[in-house]
């Protein structure tokens, strides 16, 4: 009896001392088996601002908004966006002087447009006008030549007779026909002259037109130039970590490119060397109607996924 209590008793110590080694020896770390790795999970967003300025319905932006996603995610073959009308995470259309300032260059664009229609338009009067003022200044200058050949012969009869004491009757009949009909050519070629005249003014005219054209046009292009012909800095769009603000676009395919260099930058891209990247800081040798991405970007976005 007295060997079995000692027995319970070691047991009981062994188990007792046993219990106090686990609990002193620290918290047992779980095993999660649903954790996940960078971009397994889309980030979800939705629409915020639609400043109504910008002219583009919120269906049409969202839809641009897909395919700026997409070119993401057919490259890295995840599903790294998702549209939720409740996610906390937004993107905005917001207007400010970024964008007035691109309503301004529209308008300035358009202008210039309109100049260079109107210097063909110009140029082509000029020509049919010159062509016009040649032929009849030709036809003049030779009717003239013939009036003025014509009118010395005359003169010459006239100045024979006079000598003569004067012309028989039937002479002086034939000279006072000639001379009517010398004072009619007189007339028509004053008629002819003030004609060619008046189209070397109107032509003068085109051109100091066209001349004015060329300056106005060309001090737009200066301007246009020093103004807007720069490449733009993507601050025309900004992703601070909780939402996307695009300030500044010109049109769809302008738009569609800041989302995605946007979107790229909520995947954890930063800005990367190579002018023609997606995620180059400025905005000016990328594709614009058919973006893709670099091999840089490509680069970028493996690691930023770790793929």
């Amino acid at each position: 009896m007295g060997r079995l209590i000692k027995s319970l008793i070691i047991i009981a110590i062994l188990v007792y001392g046993g219990f106090l080694l686990v609990k002193n020896a620290g918290p047992i770390e779980e095993i999660n088996f649903s954790a996940k790795g960078p971009c397994e999970e889309p980030i979800k967003y939705s629409l915020g601002q639609i400043d109504h300025r910008f002219g583009i319905s919120p269906e049409k932006f969202r839809a641009l908004i897909l395919e700026a996603e997409g070119l993401w995610e057919n490259s890295a073959k995840l599903n790294l966006f998702e549209y939720d009308a409740a996610a906390a995470f937004k993107i905005n259309l917001i207007f400010d002087e970024r964008q007035m300032q691109t309503l301004d260059s529209e308008e300035l664009e358009s202008n210039l447009q309109k100049l260079e229609a109107e210097q063909d338009k110009l140029i082509k009067q000029f020509g049919s006008l010159s062509n016009a003022y040649q032929k009849k200044l030709a036809d003049y200058n030779a009717q003239l030549a013939a009036y003025e050949k014509r009118l010395k012969k005359y003169n010459k009869e006239v100045e024979y007779w006079n000598e003569q004491g004067g012309a028989p009757e039937d002479e002086y009949a034939d000279l006072e026909k000639e001379r009517k009909k010398l004072k009619k050519l007189a007339d028509d070629l004053e008629k002819q002259r003030l004609a060619v005249n008046s189209l070397a003014t109107e032509t003068n005219q085109v051109v100091k037109r066209e001349n004015q054209v060329v300056l106005k046009y060309n001090a737009d292009i200066a301007t246009y130039k020093s103004q807007y012909g720069e490449s733009r800095e993507f601050e025309k769009g900004i992703f601070n970590g909780e939402e996307i603000n695009v300030y500044q676009y010109k049109e769809n395919d302008d738009l569609r490119l800041t989302l995605i260099h946007e979107l790229g930058h909520a995947l954890g891209l930063n800005h990367l060397e190579n002018p023609q990247a997606i995620m180059y800081y400025l905005m000016g040798e990328q594709g614009m109607e058919n973006p893709s991405l670099t091999a840089e970007d490509l680069q970028a976005l493996k690691e930023a996924c770790q793929l």
